[in-house]
């Protein structure tokens, strides 16, 4: 049978146990003291310097040897003959697109546009007039073909006549024979007024083409020019900077 352990016995042992885990848990915090003041940083606030954070651009100088080249080149040249009338910019200045950069006389240009224009209505006018010749001459030549017709139906009825005439007695073969000749030489002149109607048709058409072509070709020149004289405004064509233009007022650019 056990025996019960008295207390006389177990407070000192209990009184010992206390004391070691209190003794080890005074180094655990002196320990996490010492490595605190060991590790801390030796930093005081008067070596600390601020500023107040500002937004901007920021800007490096790189020292380099080489040759710059311009991600986009363009040379503007003149569309047509034209002199040198006003420089508007120097090298090195940056321009804006569509901003002037150069001014040229296009006085004779200016002029043959108004010379081309003059000879396309001239063109467009002859054009209309010979439609309309054309069309008073194939309508007198209908004309001619109706009065054929007319004397035809005539000298039918004259060879009708002679023909009875002749039944009856009161007239001769020879009357009858140059009813009919009359009448067959009528016939042929008809047809060949009629031919000279399908001959004049086709010709009409061929020439109101022609003039239409030739109409045409001028207009499209004088669009042409037009769209050069547009041209001969020299505008930058984008935003960049001016490298070399031709400062000699009143020098002739070929185009």
């Amino acid at each position: 049978m056990d025996t019960a352990i008295t207390p006389t016995v177990l407070n000192p042992k209990r009184k010992k146990r206390i004391m070691v885990i209190t003794i080890i848990a005074v180094i655990l915090v002196a320990g996490v003291f010492a490595l605190r003041a060991v590790f801390a940083a030796k930093l005081t606030r008067s070596a600390i310097t601020t500023a107040v954070v500002e937004r901007g651009n920021i800007e490096n100088t790189i020292n380099a040897s080489g040759e710059i080249l311009p991600e986009f080149e363009e040379i503007i040249t003149s569309p047509i003959n034209a002199a040198i009338q006003q420089v508007l910019v120097d090298a090195g200045t940056t321009v804006k697109t569509g901003q002037p950069v150069l001014t040229l006389d296009k006085a004779v240009a200016q002029m043959e546009y108004e010379k081309q224009r003059f000879n396309l209505a001239s063109s467009q006018n002859d054009m209309q007039k010979l439609k309309l010749e054309l069309d008073k001459s194939f309508y007198d030549i209908k004309s001619n073909n109706s009065i054929k017709q007319l004397r035809i139906s005539s000298l039918e009825a004259d060879v009708e006549n002679a023909k009875r005439l002749f039944k009856a007695g009161g007239g001769t073969r020879e009357d009858v024979e140059k009813a009919e000749l009359n009448l067959k030489v009528a016939g042929l002149e008809k047809q060949q007024l009629e031919n000279e109607i399908k001959s004049k048709q086709q010709t009409m058409q061929v020439q109101i083409r022609e003039a239409g072509i030739a109409a045409s070709i001028q207009q499209g020149a004088l669009r042409e020019l037009e769209r050069k004289l547009q041209l001969a405004n020299i505008v930058a064509k984008r935003d960049g900077v001016v490298t070399w233009i031709n400062k000699n007022i009143g020098a002739t650019i070929q185009e």
